[in-house]
């Protein structure tokens, strides 16, 4: 009997997962209902905040002098082997982790108290409510017999809000801190919401939204130190109150940001260009078009398109050339991609191993007038006119950009966007000592076109913070 004990024991520790057996609690399934008008506000803590640690607090008075203008940050001198694991990784070396003073619990329990103040200050800012005093919180909480919102059932939440006076109930439960030692130090927030509203006496049912929410914060290391540029517990509290923004906008206008959910493979396509661009010419005896004049230009601009991807993806992001062996496997190329200048093929992007898939191209391409013969170089094909178009401009170079981000299981558009740009050459900036070539000018309006899109795509991420 004694044998099958211990084999029975050895079996299960062989088959709990890394991280223990924390992490087999079933994820939180992701309901968004419509949230009403509310007069007050409670938001209630996780269970672990009820105990306090020292070093938590150290670090709290740590962070309000780090905005204390008034103050002189110390100096600090980081420990030799720091700076000698630095010194390898500058040699090519495989990055190392860094000595942590402070433990994953703490680390956690500083996230929660960050996530848990922001979000109580945003609800009562943005939703223009009223909170009732934490005294009187916490004594529904000890009268209940709870010691954080994890202990709490619908019964008695019904309760507590009636005894607060509050439609509004926020819990904050499954909070957990992941620090990613690498070239970059990255720190990921993970929390879970439950926001159930109630209406006073009881009788009239509830809506109770629930969600998963992550917030994140990244930094380098710095060169001449070995150190990171920002202390851990900043960076921990950085992305606690990112992922508290985002919380707040969830719940006001039920949008979850689709690329900053865990387990997410996101990917980004081949960015294709016209090969050739259209030149219209003002000469003295009118206009006149030329169909695909400007040639040899490059058809694969992907490494103009460098979209900031969150750093949940590192280990998950799709780069475009995965993308574009995966299209060969299928017989496919990157153009197809597209049904025209505006619209996704949905049917082929299915067949994209990704969650989410990002697309930009090149929808239109164009060339006014001509550079001379002097400062080209070459012969154009079509002799320029002594006219000028405006102002003395006597080239100018066109591009447009769209792009989409596409859920690949449905082929549902989430964002896009259209970005345009011209480039104008002057007569006064002609230079025979620096010719300027009418290619190098359509380049560099794709690379701006394709920088447009960029921060298009980069305030539609922010905007689930606002």
């Amino acid at each position: 009997m004694r044998h099958i004990l211990l084999f029975f024991t050895y079996f299960c520790l062989l088959r709990l997962p890394e991280g223990g057996i924390t992490q087999q609690r079933a994820s939180l399934s992701v309901v968004l209902d419509k949230l009403p008008s509310v007069k007050r506000v409670a938001v209630i803590s996780p269970r672990e905040l009820s105990r306090v640690d020292p070093r938590v607090l150290e670090m709290e008075a740590g962070l309000r002098s780090l905005t204390d203008t008034g103050k002189r940050r110390p100096k600090v001198a980081p420990p030799k082997e720091n700076r000698s694991k630095f010194d390898r990784l500058q040699s090519g070396a495989k990055p190392t982790s860094l000595q942590r003073p402070y433990s994953d619990a703490q680390l956690r329990m500083l996230g929660e108290t960050v996530f848990v103040s922001k979000l109580r200050s945003l609800a009562q800012e943005r939703l223009k409510a009223g909170a009732p005093p934490q005294e009187d919180l916490q004594k529904q909480l000890a009268k209940a017999g709870a010691e954080g919102a994890e202990d709490l059932n619908p019964t008695t939440l019904h309760k507590m809000a009636d005894a607060l006076d509050c439609e509004l109930l926020i819990l904050t439960s499954h909070c957990s801190v992941e620090v990613r030692d690498r070239q970059e130090r990255v720190v990921v927030f993970r929390a879970e919401v439950l926001a159930p509203t109630f209406t006073f006496g009881g009788e009239n049912p509830f809506n109770e939204s629930r969600f998963p929410v992550t917030g994140t914060s990244v930094t380098s290391r710095s060169v001449l130190l070995g150190e990171y540029n920002k202390p851990l517990p900043q960076m921990v509290a950085e992305s606690a109150e990112n992922a508290a923004k985002r919380a707040l906008h969830t719940l006001q206008w039920r949008e979850l940001p689709p690329f900053l959910l865990p387990n997410v493979r996101f990917a980004l396509a081949p960015v294709v260009s016209r090969p050739a661009a259209d030149r219209l010419l003002f000469a003295l005896n009118g206009r006149k078009t030329l169909i695909n004049d400007i040639t040899t230009l490059p058809a694969d601009v992907s490494e103009m398109f460098s979209v900031r991807i969150s750093s949940l993806f590192a280990d998950s992001f799709l780069e475009p050339r995965v993308v574009k062996r995966r299209l060969q496997e299928l017989g496919e190329n990157a153009t197809k991609l597209w049904v025209d200048s505006e619209h996704p093929n949905t049917e082929l992007i299915k067949a994209i191993d990704a969650d989410y898939l990002l697309l930009a191209h090149i929808t239109d391409l164009e060339g006014y007038g001509a550079i001379p013969n002097a400062i080209e170089g070459v012969q154009p094909s079509v002799t320029r006119g002594d006219g000028e178009l405006e102002n003395g401009v006597v080239f100018q170079a066109r591009a447009v950009a769209f792009g989409v981000l596409v859920r690949v299981r449905d082929g549902a558009i989430l964002w896009k966007d259209r970005s345009d740009s011209m480039m104008s050459l002057r007569q006064s900036n002609l230079n025979p000592l620096h010719p300027i070539s009418e290619r190098k000018m359509l380049q560099n309006s794709i690379r701006f076109a394709l920088a447009g899109l960029e921060r298009s795509f980069t305030r539609y991420g922010a905007n689930f913070e606002q």
